[in-house]
């Protein structure tokens, strides 16, 4: 059965514009004092020895399936290293470290603006309709696509291909595209129907129950297989910013799959025949973990969210706070250089709490040590 991983929650004294205030977070992150703005040396001692032992004990975490009536399906596909425990501990301990010191303030400074959202491909409202704009790489092609409109454009080969009046493409008895590696007989494109666009959903409004999860960092990850209908999403993750995988799933599909695309996405036929949740489900169980205040964070973010069908204002993109020299660095080459080891290392796949946990850390990096940001988040301890 898929589990979904929760645990208690405990206080903590953070620093915002606003000043100090306490709030409920998820687990992980020890009961910490106020302190000043020079923290004595025992205080990141303390916050180490008690993350080292918070972690120790995570392998014990109790697990429950999400409620509501949800299906669940197989379990997720492991994919943490236990030759990584040590590192993450440490890690978790200067995170810990990080967010009591510096609180939101400097969160606030990487969160993308409407303009940055519009440009990077993400879903936004404007003028009160979902604007779906393509991103610099995706110039000249259609976003989306209406009923009496047949004509798709390939990712891969940049075609414009026809589909049948039922939005499906059938199997072609030739080649008609390739991956780089090997022939296709199909092509795959993103684009949405507009009535899907217009159904795109928001987090809830901050309320009693979701409050404790205002200004917290959550780390998402969507993985695409390719169908007769286009992309698809196959498998869908959530991690708080303490590393606690709070959804991981696997997505029904409802169209025959060409390319569950294993070698990125981690998911075989197999795993995809076993999958029980519907996308819609899914979307609505990430939509319970947060709310309208709460930061999402990922790679490559805007295709994450267009794919769920979902808007958020409150997102960090780790591609784009990282753009080197108009580049946009991958999350492998980031997790390496920056944060000390290696990710995306498994035969069988990519592997979705990896790189949601590896975005989020990434954040954090960002905050401690500004210098390897984009020039335009450099002077981010600036004003605060």
């Amino acid at each position: 059965m898929s589990s979904v991983h929760r645990a208690g929650t405990i206080k903590e004294q953070i620093y915002s514009n606003n000043g100090k205030q306490t709030r409920d977070l998820q687990r992980g992150v020890p009961h910490a004092t106020t302190i000043d703005s020079n923290p004595i040396p025992f205080t990141l001692v303390f916050i180490l020895l008690n993350m080292l032992r918070q972690r120790n004990s995570d392998s014990d975490s109790s697990t429950s399936s999400i409620s509501n009536g949800s299906p669940t399906n197989s379990s997720p596909i492991a994919c943490d290293s236990a030759k990584e425990e040590f590192a993450r501990k440490v890690f978790c301990a200067r995170r810990a470290f990080v967010t009591v010191q510096f609180g939101g303030a400097y969160i606030e400074k990487l969160i993308l603006t409407t303009k940055q959202r519009l440009a990077n491909g993400f879903p936004t409202i404007v003028d009160g309709k979902v604007h779906l704009e393509p991103t610099e790489f995706q110039m000249g092609r259609m976003m989306v696509y209406t009923k009496r409109d047949f004509r798709r454009t390939c990712l891969r080969c940049n075609q414009n291909f026809k589909v049948s009046r039922d939005g499906i493409q059938p199997l072609s008895s030739a080649p008609v595209c390739s991956d780089g590696e090997k022939l296709l007989h199909f092509h795959v494109h993103d684009q949405l129907a507009l009535e899907t666009v217009r159904d795109f959903k928001f987090a809830p409004k901050v309320n009693k129950i979701n409050a404790h999860t205002s200004n917290e960092l959550f780390g998402l990850d969507v993985e695409m297989v390719f169908t007769a209908r286009g992309q698809s999403v196959g498998r869908v993750t959530l991690v708080s910013h303490t590393e606690a995988v709070l959804l991981d799933v696997l997505v029904q599909q409802t169209d025959d799959v060409f390319d569950p695309v294993t070698r990125y996405s981690g998911l075989t036929h197999e795993r995809l025949a076993r999958a029980t949740w519907t996308l819609d489900q899914a979307r609505r169980a990430v939509l319970n973990e947060i709310n309208e205040k709460s930061v999402l964070v990922g790679h490559g973010l805007n295709s994450d969210l267009k794919a769920l069908g979902i808007i958020h204002n409150r997102v960090i993109d780790t591609s784009v706070i990282y753009t080197n020299a108009g580049r946009r660095p991958s999350l492998r080459h980031l997790t390496e250089h920056l944060l000390g080891y290696k990710i995306q290392q498994n035969s069988s796949g990519h592997c979705s709490v990896e790189d949601a946990v590896a975005a989020v850390r990434l954040v954090i990096h960002g905050v401690n040590v500004p210098r390897f940001l984009a020039p335009e988040y450099q002077n981010l301890h600036m004003n605060i």
